[in-house]
């Protein structure tokens, strides 16, 4: 295989990986923010080719160097040829392309919606914690709660059996008072 041939090959390999990243990626990136940085960078070119009605760039890349190593690129788009054409359909309509592309639109959308609501309510929840739990001030090392409210109160004795006092000796008998003894 020639050089122009494994760089056909690579660019269909990640043009591939990507495809799968935007459709099998989704729940996982919608429950991991690191994850969705990477999966917006996969979707948001793909959405402004697929919209913009051109043919996706990795394609048409694709295809020059299969024609620079002397071989016949294949008719079609790249999902019609690598992923419906393997399992024995004749390739999509144009009409197919568009179904297609309109479910994983959905698909995407969905997920992107959940991470986002989900985002949203983690948020409001820290928010609230913040606001009824005391935080502690480094300067004081008191503790505050915004809005100047006054610190809480200290925490109650702790209850049961009053505590029994020490034990003293029994007093001496003194001897009255008077004449000592005599022996």
């Amino acid at each position: 295989m020639g050089a122009w041939a494994a760089l056909a090959v690579a660019i269909a390999l990640v043009h591939g990986l990507g495809i799968v990243f935007l459709i099998a990626g989704a729940p996982p990136a919608a429950r991991r923010p690191r994850l969705m940085r990477w999966y917006l960078v996969v979707l948001a070119p793909t959405a402004v080719v697929n919209l913009a009605g051109q043919p996706c760039p990795l394609t048409v890349w694709e295809k020059h160097f299969w024609r620079l190593a002397g071989e016949t690129p294949y008719q079609g788009g790249f999902v019609s040829r690598y992923f419906v054409e393997p399992f024995g359909a004749p390739g999509l309509r144009p009409g197919d392309e568009t179904v297609i592309l309109v479910a994983v639109v959905a698909w995407c959308a969905l997920w992107l919606l959940y991470a986002a609501v989900r985002s949203l309510r983690s948020r409001r929840a820290s928010a609230r914690e913040s606001l009824t739990s005391p935080a502690l001030d480094a300067a004081s090392g008191s503790t505050s709660r915004g809005g100047g409210a006054p610190p809480p109160p200290p925490p109650a004795a702790p209850r049961g059996p009053p505590p029994t006092p020490p034990k003293t000796p029994p007093p001496q008998k003194t001897p009255p008072p008077g004449p000592p003894p005599e022996d």
